[in-house]
C-alpha cells in the first residue's frame, strides 16, 4: 500500500512540474510575442504545440511565422495538420489567411468559397465556420457563410443575431440595425433580446452617431408601418436610455391613444421622469391621465403624481407665484374630495411643507400634520410625518422640539435611508446652532451612506466645516456662514443677502468667500434676478475654479440659461462641466440636457 501511494505521489509531482514548466514557457513565449521577437517566440510555441497539441499555441505559432514572412513554413504546418482532420474549418481558414498575407488572394478566395459551398445545414457548423472567418477578420466571408446557412435552413432559423454581430465587427452599422429591427418584425417576443444587444453595442459608441442611426431608422419604420407598435416600443426605450423624457412622452401618448390603455404607460413614465427631476414631463404625463376622467383606474394615482411633480418643481425653485397659487388650490380641492387615507397622508406632508416654507404659515402646517391619525399608518409614513414636523419646527425656530422629532425618526429607522436623512438634518441643525465639531462628526459618518444624495450632501457640509474651522477667526466666519444658511433654510432671503454683504466686509479674503458668492447666487436666482445671479456664480468660476464649488457654479449658470430658453449658452457650460469635472455629481444631469438639446 505504501508503495502504491509513493508511486501516486511521484506521478502527481512529475505531472505538476511538467504543467508548471509549460506555464512558465507559455508566459515567456507570449512575452517574446508581445515584444515582437517572433523567432524566439516561434521556438517556444512549437515546443508547446508539439507537447500539448493546443490550437491556441498553433495559432500563435502561425502568427510568428507570418509576421516574419515565412509563409511557406506556416503553410506546410497547416497542411500537415489538415491531413489529420480535413474538415477542421479553423485550419482551413487559417491556411486561407496565410495565402492572403503572402499575396495569393485568388488562392485564398478559391479556398474560402469552396469551404462555404461545402457547408451543410448544421447550425453548429455554420457558426464555427463564420467564427473562423471572424477570427481572421474576413467579415465578408462570415456574412456569406450565414447567408448560405440561412438559405439552407429554409426558414427554420434566420441567423439574425449572428449576422448582426458580423456587421458590428465590420462596422456596417446600418446593416446591423436592419437585422435587429427585421427580427422584431418577426415577433414582439424578441424585444428584450434586441434591447440587451443594443444596450451593449449602441452605448459603447462615444460620438452618439450609432444612436442617431438607430433612431432615424426606427422613425422611418414607424412612419412606413403605421399599424406596427413594436418600433414605437423600441424608440421609447431608446429615448429612456438617453433620459429624453419629452420625446418618450410623445411616443407613449401615441401608443396609449391607439390602444386605449387608460394611461398605464403614462403613469410609469411620469414616475420615471419625476425620479429624474424632469418635472415638466412628469406633470404632462399625470395631467394626461387625469384628463381621461375620474372613472379611470389610474385617476387617483395620476392626481397624486401631478401634485408630487408640482411640489418637487417648486422645491427646485423653478416656479412662479401663479404656479404656487394654483398648486395650493389643487391641494385643497384634492384633500377635500379624497379625505384621509394612506395615500393622502403623503400629499398632506408635501402640502404642509408648502404652507410653512412658501406661505409662512408654520402653525397651520403643524396642525395639518398633527391632524393625521398616525397609529393607523405604516411605520415609514409615520416617520415621514415626524420628519416633516421636525423640518417645520426648525423653520419656526423651535430647535429643541425639532431635535426630539429628528431623534425619534433616527431611532425608528436604524441603518436605512429615512434614518440617514433624519441624521443628516439633525447634523445640519447642529451646524446652524454653531455646534460645528459634533455636526462634522455626524456628517463624516453619513459619507458612507448608500444613498448617493445623502452621501454627497454629507460630504459637502462636512467640507464646509473642515475648510473653515481652524482658528478663532475661522470659527467666527463659519458662524456667520451657518447663520446665512439657516436664514436661507427659513427663506428669509433679504436678511440673508444683508448678512452676506456684511460677511464680505467682516471677513475679507477669507476662505468662506466662495461660499458667500455661491449663497448670493442661489438667493438671487430664487428671486429671479438672473443677471445678478450669473455675475455671482461667474465670480466663483473666474476666481475659485480649483475650489469645491466650481462645478456647482457652472451647473447653476447653465441651468439659468437653460430655463430662460438660452439653450446654446447652457449647453456650452454643461459641456465645460463634463470636460473639466467628469466626476461631478451634476454630470448625469448635464449629459441629459445636452442630449435633449441635440434631439430638439
Amino acid at each position: 500500500m505504501r508503495k502504491f501511494w509513493f508511486l501516486f505521489i511521484l506521478l502527481f509531482s512529475v505531472q505538476y512540474l511538467f504543467a508548471q514548466n509549460n506555464q512558465n514557457k507559455s508566459q515567456l513565449a507570449y512575452q517574446y510575442f508581445k515584444d515582437k521577437e517572433f523567432d524566439r517566440a516561434a521556438i517556444l510555441y512549437k515546443e508547446l504545440y508539439d507537447e500539448s497539441h493546443s490550437k491556441t499555441y498553433l495559432n500563435y505559432l502561425i502568427k510568428c511565422y507570418t509576421s516574419q514572412r515565412q509563409f511557406e513554413i506556416a503553410e506546410d504546418i497547416l497542411k500537415r495538420e489538415l491531413k489529420k482532420d480535413k474538415r477542421d474549418v479553423n485550419l482551413i481558414v487559417a491556411l486561407g489567411g496565410v495565402y492572403q498575407l503572402s499575396g495569393e488572394k485568388e488562392k485564398a478566395e478559391k479556398l474560402f468559397l469552396k469551404t462555404i459551398d461545402q457547408l451543410g445545414d448544421s447550425r453548429t457548423d455554420a457558426i464555427n465556420l463564420a467564427n473562423a472567418f471572424i477570427s481572421q477578420q474576413e467579415f465578408g466571408y462570415a456574412e456569406q457563410t450565414y447567408l448560405k446557412a440561412k438559405k439552407l435552413s429554409k426558414g427554420q432559423y434566420s441567423y439574425t443575431f449572428e449576422l448582426a454581430n458580423v456587421y458590428y465587427y465590420a462596422r456596417q452599422y446600418d446593416k446591423m440595425i436592419d437585422q435587429y429591427l427585421d427580427l422584431l418584425s418577426e415577433g414582439d417576443q424578441y424585444i428584450q433580446s434586441v434591447q440587451n444587444r443594443l444596450q451593449a453595442v449602441i452605448y459603447n459608441q462615444d460620438d452618439g452617431s450609432l444612436n442617431q442611426l438607430l433612431k432615424d431608422e426606427l422613425i422611418r419604420r414607424i412612419q412606413k408601418e403605421k399599424d406596427s407598435q413594436i418600433y414605437s416600443e423600441l424608440l421609447i426605450w431608446l429615448y429612456l436610455q438617453e433620459k429624453n423624457f419629452k420625446a418618450a412622452y410623445r411616443q407613449t401618448v401615441a401608443i396609449d391613444k391607439r390602444n386605449k390603455e387608460q394611461g398605464d404607460r403614462l403613469i410609469a413614465l411620469g414616475e420615471m421622469a419625476l425620479n429624474n427631476n424632469d418635472y415638466e414631463v412628469a406633470s404632462e404625463c399625470f395631467e394626461y391621465v387625469i384628463q381621461l376622467g375620474a372613472h379611470q383606474i389610474n385617476y387617483l394615482d395620476a392626481n397624486i403624481g401631478y401634485l408630487k411633480s408640482m411640489f418637487q418643481q417648486i422645491e427646485a425653485g423653478n416656479y412662479s407665484q401663479k404656479e404656487l397659487d394654483k398648486l395650493i388650490d389643487t391641494y385643497q380641492n384634492f384633500l377635500m374630495l379624497e379625505g384621509n387615507n394612506d395615500k393622502t397622508a403623503i400629499v398632506k406632508i408635501d402640502y404642509a411643507t408648502i404652507l410653512a416654507f412658501y406661505q409662512q404659515q408654520p402653525d397651520k402646517a403643524i396642525a395639518l400634520l398633527e391632524d393625521i391619525t398616525i397609529a393607523t399608518l405604516p411605520p415609514n409614513i409615520q416617520s415621514k410625518i415626524k420628519l416633516s414636523l421636525a423640518d417645520i419646527l426648525l423653520f419656526d425656530d423651535r430647535i429643541w422640539e425639532a431635535t426630539l422629532y429628528y431623534s425619534q425618526v433616527i431611532k425608528s429607522n436604524p441603518n436605512n435611508e429615512l434614518g440617514n436623512e433624519a441624521q443628516l438634518k439633525k447634523a445640519k441643525l447642529a451646524y446652524y446652532s454653531g455646534d460645528f465639531l459634533w455636526a462634522k462628526g455626524q456628517l463624516d459618518v453619513l459619507k458612507a451612506s448608500t444613498s448617493k444624495l445623502i452621501s454627497n450632501d454629507a460630504f459637502y457640509w462636512s467640507s464646509v466645516v473642515a475648510d473653515n474651522y481652524e482658528t478663532e477667526n475661522d470659527a467666527q466666519a463659519l458662524n456667520a456662514l451657518s447663520q446665512i444658511d439657516y436664514l436661507m433654510y427659513q427663506k428669509k432671503y433679504t436678511e440673508a443677502l444683508s448678512t452676506i454683504d456684511s460677511a464680505f466686509t467682516t471677513f475679507p479674503k477669507h476662505a468662506i468667500e466662495d461660499d458667500l458668492w455661491y449663497r448670493k447666487g442661489q438667493i438671487l436666482n430664487l428671486l429671479s434676478k438672473d443677471d445678478e445671479a450669473l455675475a455671482a456664480y461667474r465670480t466663483i468660476v473666474e476666481k475659485y475654479y480649483d475650489d469645491l464649488l466650481a462645478d456647482n457654479a457652472l451647473m447653476a449658470m447653465a441651468d439659468i440659461y437653460w430655463f430662460s430658453g438660452q439653450h446654446e449658452k447652457a449647453v456650452e457650460l454643461y459641456t465645460q462641466l463634463l470636460v473639466d469635472f467628469p466626476d461631478s455629481f451634476f454630470s448625469n444631469e448635464a449629459r441629459q440636457r445636452i442630449v435633449e438639446f441635440r434631439d430638439s
